[in-house]
């Protein structure tokens, strides 16, 4: 490095600086989709990645914790410009809300007890299908998710265009 020049540090953003001081997933912070599995990888995109400003999987990061395992923990963390997406990829019918509804109330409490610096960072709780849809658009379950604030993406989440409902 010549005289006078800086060396260029990319500064932690809001959502790496928040799990790197969340117990239990601290250490499991990755750049990028790096944290999803691959099969969940392909079904997330974004225009730019450079964008992304890292993942957790939540679900591993926990199952071993004696609080956690016996739960059912979201999958996964996801950080996009400032904003922070958490993501299930769970198969999608009207038979499965319920299921979602409580992986949902779970993470919300565990955001509000373990984790206040992610939960203080505006994010999207998004319902990402595996494999076929079967939850029709007036469906009255739909509605439910709704009125919890879980947005269903369908099969593919485009994080730059996130679902509206």
């Amino acid at each position: 490095m010549k005289r006078g020049e800086r060396k260029k540090r990319r500064a932690l953003s809001a959502f790496q600086h928040a799990v790197a001081r969340t117990p239990g997933i601290a250490e499991v912070f990755q750049a990028g989709l790096g944290a999803l599995i691959e099969a969940d990888r392909n079904r997330v995109s974004c225009q730019d990645t450079r964008e992304l400003t890292g993942s957790v999987h939540l679900d591993e990061a926990l199952a071993e914790s004696v609080a956690h395992r016996d739960k059912p923990r979201w999958d996964y963390g996801i950080g996009h410009r400032e904003r922070v997406f958490w993501v299930e990829v769970h198969p999608a019918s009207s038979h499965h809300v319920d299921s979602i509804i409580k992986k949902y109330e779970w993470l919300r409490s565990w955001l509000g007890e373990e984790a206040p610096n992610l939960d203080a960072l505006p994010c999207d709780f998004v319902w990402l299908a595996a494999g076929a849809v079967s939850l029709p658009p007036g469906d009255r379950r739909r509605r439910l998710l709704a009125e919890k604030s879980i947005k269903f993406a369908g099969s593919h989440l485009r994080l730059d265009r996130p679902p509206e409902k």
